[in-house]
């Protein structure tokens, strides 16, 4: 569950706002121009073929980042929490008192 959880902040880490990108544009464009790149190679210019493990795998016929699959970011279930933060006066911090006051005469 903690890879899952992982994979669905990676590809939207920021929620659904109007202001996010959509990284499966990004994905998927990405995924284009190297299939553009493979197949504008020159004859003779081709790389070998190797199995591996994912050898006899196939693309699943629907793709998760679909309409179907909704995906919803970390913060979305975040509740706004109010608490009383209390005001503090602008010399009460000695950091600031020393460098806000004049130096000594």
């Amino acid at each position: 569950m903690g890879w899952l959880r992982s994979g669905e902040v990676m590809l939207n880490p920021f929620g659904d706002d109007d202001d996010d990108f959509e990284m499966n544009v990004l994905i998927d464009r990405n995924l284009q121009v190297s299939f553009q790149i493979a197949d504008g190679l020159l004859p003779g210019q081709e790389i070998d073929l190797k199995k591996d493990a994912f050898w006899d795998m196939s693309v699943p016929p629907e793709l998760p980042h679909t309409g179907a699959f909704n995906l919803e970011g970390s913060t979305t279930n975040v509740q706004n929490v109010s608490e009383k933060i209390e005001d503090r006066a602008p010399n009460s911090c000695p950091i600031v008192s020393r460098i806000s006051s004049p130096p000594p005469s």
